[in-house]
């Protein structure tokens, strides 16, 4: 092998220190280097020709690197901007999720505190199996009432019961989940 020359692209690429890609768009420019009568590639006018043809050869490749770092940069933004409105609606949901909790709490609190004086006043000289029947069914009220003031006070949506299949009895209707 002659290192003046190189008996084809391949080898011309490597002898000229360019990558296969940067050598055909090489090629390609007008007034590029052909090769001699017998098929062998002259290394020197390659390489000549690729200092002079620099511009033309890398412009291209670093407007697009450019191009493509913009791009990136504004999908940076834009889902940047998307997490940060996301955040956003999560903070006001949550925000009217946890007054309307604070109030049923606070219905509930008032049910259980007045409990003692229900459970007395209705149980008077009953056994204790009536008295827990009877401070059982008072903790459920209570219960019920806080579930039934929260339930009025979030949208229907957000208290929307997944439908569930079940599987076991072969029934295919949906089914209310136990809640």
């Amino acid at each position: 092998m002659n290192a003046r020359y190189a008996r084809n692209k391949r080898e011309l690429a490597r002898l000229a220190g360019l990558s296969h890609p940067t050598l055909y768009r090489l090629l390609r420019l007008p007034g590029a280097p052909v090769p001699k009568t017998d098929g062998r590639w002259p290394v020197g006018e390659v390489r000549r020709f690729a200092l002079k043809q620099a511009k033309k050869l890398e412009g291209p490749r670093e407007e697009d690197r450019l191009r493509m770092e913009l791009l990136n940069l504004k999908i940076r933004i834009a889902s940047q901007e998307l997490c940060e409105f996301e955040q956003g609606v999560r903070d006001e949901i949550t925000a009217e999720v946890r007054v309307a909790f604070k109030k049923s709490i606070q219905v509930l609190a008032g049910h259980l505190k007045a409990m003692p004086r229900d459970v007395a006043t209705k149980c008077e000289g009953l056994a204790a199996q009536e008295i827990f029947k009877v401070s059982t069914d008072l903790l459920y009220a209570a219960f019920a009432e806080a579930r039934k003031d929260f339930d009025a006070n979030v949208p229907e949506k957000a208290v929307e019961q997944p439908k569930v299949i079940s599987f076991g009895n072969g029934a295919s209707q949906p089914m209310e989940a136990a809640g």
